[in-house]
């Protein structure tokens, strides 16, 4: 029988949002026949937890990102510099070191955000694969170390081959030689986990945040940051509801507390209070998306659009900004409703549009779905990485031929 591909896949952070559910649903349909998996974390949480229940060792190693996220973004370039060089020998070399213990064949790395993968498989000569799931460029939320044409250099100069999640993201990385590295697969989830009845789901969710039944309920989901255009979705609110009073705007997801007090405070100044509910994070985002009318993505910039697919697999219509990945994943007037940037009447007309007749959203709905299942499941997503990977591991040795 064939040795299964030893594979370490370096994950950037513990928690289960977009990125992370990426890589734990590819983990879930790994063959195990063809694969053997390890996974590295910086620390504890609830991917490393989901993790081990899929018998999948877990070991925790220190990572720094070079790029940094969150809250990090706000602390100057010196001191981001000085905390991701201070122990990054001894951190490629700790990777280094459990890469030759298990004979590893192929590191894999889950986002751009983290550099230390790359560098052990550098150091110990195995082919590195990068999945790039965020533009770093003009993106609000990321600030890198080097400028972008040294990170575009320090990609191609590390990796064997480079995934994308979208045409958006291929064309931001597209630059000579990297783009001959380039390969897109789009994500895909797990089809049978948004397969709810809508009618108890929605009578739930009515009871449980106390909404009027009588209400239409309209949905964003997702970080409460910049990049995801919560005062565009509250302006739209403010222009719907002077025809379409019986609505309510669930936001569900967090983000800083200073960014989600803004939106609140817009929220305000529209008068909107009792039209909005602010759910925080939750765990139950199937049950949610089935229990809503119309879910609505407001980004500036997506390079895919996870929550898109997802309400589609829900049965929900979607109406989503110009914002790049969506684009790729909505046929404008068939599976949802494409509004253009800054618009916010655009997108107020677009969810009256959705509301106000029943049939037009039944239809919308239905085709969505089916989209999904042809194009965005779990299964074709997982298949698609592991071809790459065997292309990796086949061809490592004969560059001429990636």
């Amino acid at each position: 029988m064939k040795k299964p591909v030893h594979v370490l896949f370096i994950s950037h952070d513990s928690s289960l949002y977009g990125a992370q559910l990426s890589l734990l649903g590819l983990l879930q349909k790994l063959d195990r026949n063809r694969f053997k998996p390890w996974v590295v974390a910086h620390h504890e949480g609830p991917l490393t937890v989901a993790i081990r229940n899929l018998n999948i060792p877990v070991i925790l190693l220190p990572i720094v990102h070079w790029i940094a996220a969150g809250k990090a973004i706000e602390k100057p370039w010196f001191h981001r510099a000085k905390t991701f060089t201070r122990g990054l020998r001894g951190r490629a070399w700790a990777l280094a070191h459990l890469i030759e213990r298990h004979n590893i064949d192929i590191v894999y790395t889950n986002t751009i955000t983290c550099i230390e993968g790359a560098i052990a498989a550098k150091m110990t000569h195995r082919p590195h694969v990068w999945h790039l799931r965020e533009q770093v460029k003009g993106n609000s939320q990321l600030r890198a170390l080097l400028p972008s044409f040294m990170i575009l250099g320090l990609i191609h100069a590390l990796s064997w081959r480079v995934l994308v999640n979208s045409r958006h993201l291929y064309r931001a990385y597209a630059y000579y030689p990297l783009r001959n590295k380039l390969a897109i697969i789009y994500n895909g989830i797990d089809t049978e986990k948004f397969d709810i009845d809508r009618e108890s789901a929605s009578y739930a969710l009515r009871s449980e945040l106390d909404i009027p039944k009588d209400h239409k309920i309209v949905a964003i989901i997702g970080s409460i940051i910049p990049r995801k255009g919560l005062f565009l979705f509250a302006d739209a609110a403010s222009y719907l509801v002077v025809s379409l009073s019986d609505v309510t705007f669930l936001v569900v997801g967090d983000g800083p507390s200073d960014y989600v007090r803004l939106v609140q405070n817009r929220v305000r100044e529209h008068g909107l209070e009792r039209n909005f509910r602010f759910v925080g994070c939750r765990s139950d985002i199937p049950r949610i998306l089935a229990g809503v009318n119309l879910a609505v993505t407001a980004a500036d910039e997506e390079p895919f659009g996870r929550t898109v697919i997802e309400a589609m697999a829900a049965g929900v219509p979607v109406v989503s900004t110009k914002c790049g990945g969506p684009e790729e994943i909505i046929i404008d007037g068939v599976t949802g409703l494409l509004v253009p940037l800054g618009g916010p009447s655009q997108m107020a007309q677009a969810i009256k549009r959705i509301l106000s007749d029943p049939e037009h959203s039944t239809s919308l709905a239905a085709a969505g779905r089916d989209r999904v299942n042809q194009k965005f499941t779990l299964q074709a997503y997982a298949d698609n990485v592991q071809s790459q990977l065997e292309s990796v591991n086949r061809y490592y040795g004969s560059a001429d031929k990636i």
